[in-house]
């Protein structure tokens, strides 16, 4: 009988976004006498997120020979440490099938499980290759594994027909609940006095349409000027980012704050949440700003398990940025900052706290070790 559950993670980036934030906030609440969480780092330049924080918690890190460098070594590598670690469970953190290096190995293994889990439901349209891969491996899902997705429609787009099960992308209520002190902090250490705030916390890629949360901005900014916009991240799109901002004579209005550990606190000093993605799997920061209590302003690409206060609005991806605006300034004048609250109880209600979604995680692996066992 095992002493303790292994699992290895596949599936990390040094981006600290959805699945990342997922996995860590699993990580940090589960009961570490009884699993124990490695993970896979396939960067050169750059570590995953999280790394110092893994190796405090005891996590092991394998750094392995990148796909892009030698995708001959990253396969032998990988496959090396799932053969000869013993992991009870292999666990895929995907936002698509288009490599699906190791998993085959973890299929010929009798004592090992393959977790495949959904943190997305859809693929973007200038990356065609990566479509025709997700679609040619989706064979794979009919396999005997553990089909996890973080939406209904994630699990419906990576697995098809085939039974999943909804993991929801829970948060710690307690970190992100609205705190007056942290908003006054931290609203004096960027010297933003009165102006109202608005936000964006995602990756520069183009699913999560930046261009157009700046171009939602300069309409706001051409009517109230006593407004300041912070872009909470990082990617490949930074530069044309900053360059759209500078052509439109943004750049004392506009903060690039980069990569952050303190999310949950400059949500505080934030009044709005601009998130206009293009599709999004869940979108696990407009649950945290909710929380926080921020007004979240989202596309109709958000599927309905996201919108778990009053505080998200939905407006088609149709409308133009000046309709996004007027719409958020028609609202803020109907916003009193007095009436700013946390709205943890609801989504704690709902099933979004930490600790429900540990609970079942750990009632996961727990009842296919035991299954496992039985069948030697």
């Amino acid at each position: 009988m095992y002493s303790k559950i292994k699992v290895l993670h596949i599936g990390m980036t040094p981006n600290f976004g959805g699945v990342e934030t997922y996995v860590m906030n699993l990580y940090r609440k589960i009961d570490k006498r009884k699993v124990q969480f490695d993970f896979i780092d396939w960067y050169t330049d750059k570590n995953i997120a999280y790394t110092e924080e893994i190796k405090q918690f005891g996590g092991k890190i394998y750094k392995i020979q990148s796909r892009k460098k030698s995708p001959i070594l990253n396969y032998s590598n990988l496959n090396k440490i799932i053969r000869q670690g013993n992991y009870q469970y292999v666990y895929y953190n995907v936002n698509s099938l288009s490599d699906v290096t190791g998993m085959k190995s973890v299929l010929n293994l009798p004592n090992t499980k393959l977790i495949v889990h959904a943190h997305n439901d859809h693929i973007e349209l200038n990356k065609p290759i990566t479509l025709i891969f997700h679609i040619f491996h989706k064979y794979f899902m009919k396999k005997n594994i553990i089909r996890l997705a973080c939406s209904e429609n994630a699990g419906k787009w990576m697995f098809g027909n085939n039974q999943f099960t909804v993991i929801p992308n829970a948060i710690d209520i307690d970190k992100y609940r609205f705190n007056t002190c942290i908003r006054l902090s931290y609203r004096e250490k960027f010297t933003i006095g009165s102006k109202t705030v608005y936000g964006c916390v995602a990756r520069f890629s183009p699913q999560k349409n930046h261009e157009f949360v700046i171009k939602v901005f300069s309409e706001i900014y051409r009517k109230d000027n006593n407004s300041l916009l912070l872009l909470i991240g990082d990617g490949q799109l930074k530069e044309k980012l900053q360059q759209q901002v500078e052509k439109l004579n943004l750049n004392d209005a506009v903060k690039f704050l980069g990569m952050r550990d303190d999310i949950n606190h400059l949500l505080q000093a934030i009044d709005v949440m601009i998130a206009p993605s293009l599709f999004e799997g869940f979108g696990i920061s407009v649950l945290e700003a909710q929380c926080a209590g921020v007004l979240c302003y989202v596309s109709d690409a958000f599927n309905d398990e996201v919108m778990q206060t009053p505080l998200i609005r939905k407006i088609p991806l149709s409308q133009s940025s000046k309709q996004w605006a007027n719409q958020i300034l028609v609202d803020q004048k109907n916003v009193k900052e007095s009436k700013r609250k946390s709205h943890a109880v609801e989504i704690e209600q709902n099933g979004y706290s930490i600790s429900s979604m540990v609970v079942k995680m750990e009632q996961i692996f727990a009842n296919n070790v035991k299954n496992s066992q039985n069948t030697l």
